[in-house]
């Protein structure tokens, strides 16, 4: 059995926690009120997204580990669409916030970890995708 101990291990997680982070906490800002309402805080369809989220994360990051190094240009697509995922949020909440005159908690902390998780993914880049074999492994068998 093949253990893998490495940057990317780390920097999946952090990837992952806060866009699940940024899921949460945007159901407690006023944006909610536009559009559909999967994002109520509670709601079915949020804990779906949610679930739906996490076995994205956990299949890609399984498949790479276990070998298949295509996965890095998989998990690449989806890290920049998580990006421009997270741009848009933070856009969002910054016309709300200038337009609108709606300041609250919720946004401002929303706000935070959309820019950490833009941070986070594009560190994601540079350490998978910095050296040809995809970052410098510590392979331990078993």
């Amino acid at each position: 059995m093949r253990v893998i101990h490495n940057k990317s291990v780390l920097i999946t997680l952090l990837s992952a926690l806060f866009i699940h982070l940024v899921l949460l906490m945007s159901s407690f800002t006023p944006i909610i009120e536009y559009g559909e309402r999967i994002d109520t805080f509670g709601n079915v369809e949020m804990w779906v997204a949610i679930v739906f989220i996490s076995l994205l994360y956990i299949t890609c990051f399984a498949l790479y580990n276990l070998g298949l190094n295509f996965m890095k240009y998989i998990m690449a697509v989806f890290c920049g669409i998580g990006i421009l995922m997270m741009s848009i949020i933070f856009i969002a909440l910054c016309m709300n916030i200038f337009v609108f005159n709606n300041s609250s908690d919720s946004i401002i902390i929303t706000m935070v970890f959309c820019t950490v998780s833009i941070f986070v993914n594009i560190m994601w880049f540079n350490i998978v995708l910095s050296s040809p074999s995809g970052e410098e492994k510590a392979e331990y068998y078993m």
